[in-house]
């Protein structure tokens, strides 16, 4: 495939490099819990497993959130010329000229490059196209959405957004 052409398709691994981190944290918590639980420590299972889960929930739930967006979803962009949407056998492309700008959101600790909450790693980038349509581009295709389209589609407008809790949603562009 050339340079100009690039295929963004989730994969497992993409599901993966995503929240592995939070696996990892998750697995390491339930190891120190049952190998250090004892009868006579029962809170050892609250102040462990407490902050675990207030910690990790928001991770799988905007996971899931992600996925609802990009799972059957594949895109192929086609540098400063088109998007095309593939979802199943339908295909419908996109020309830049439909393009009326991208929207960048991702946590605010993200944006000033800091680590924050589990979650913070999770951001997306939402085009809207001059017919109303929304197409959303997760970071379960790249872990630099916003670098991989910013090259591939310099000249359309890019605003930034950094929110506390970065889900996707409908979005108000203004």
């Amino acid at each position: 495939m050339n340079d100009s052409i690039k295929l963004l398709k989730v994969t497992f691994w993409g599901h993966i490099r995503m929240i592995g981190f939070t696996l990892l944290i998750y697995t390491s918590a339930v190891f120190f819990v049952v190998y250090f639980h004892t009868p006579e420590r029962p809170g050892l299972l609250l102040v462990v497993g407490i902050p675990c889960a207030i910690s990790i929930l928001p991770v799988f739930y905007i996971h899931y959130n992600y996925s609802e967006y990009n799972d059957e979803v594949i895109y192929e962009l086609n540098r400063n010329v088109s998007i095309t949407k593939i979802v199943g056998d339908n295909k419908k492309t996109y020309s830049i000229d439909e393009f009326e700008k991208f929207k960048y959101v991702a946590s605010k600790s993200k944006l000033v490059r800091t680590r924050g909450f589990l979650f913070s790693d999770y951001d997306y980038v939402k085009l809207k196209l001059r017919s109303g349509e929304e197409l959303t581009f997760t970071c379960l295709y790249s872990s630099n959405i916003y670098t991989l389209i910013k090259s591939y589609y310099p000249n359309v407008p890019m605003e930034q957004e950094g929110v506390f809790y970065p889900n996707v949603c409908e979005m108000d562009f203004e």
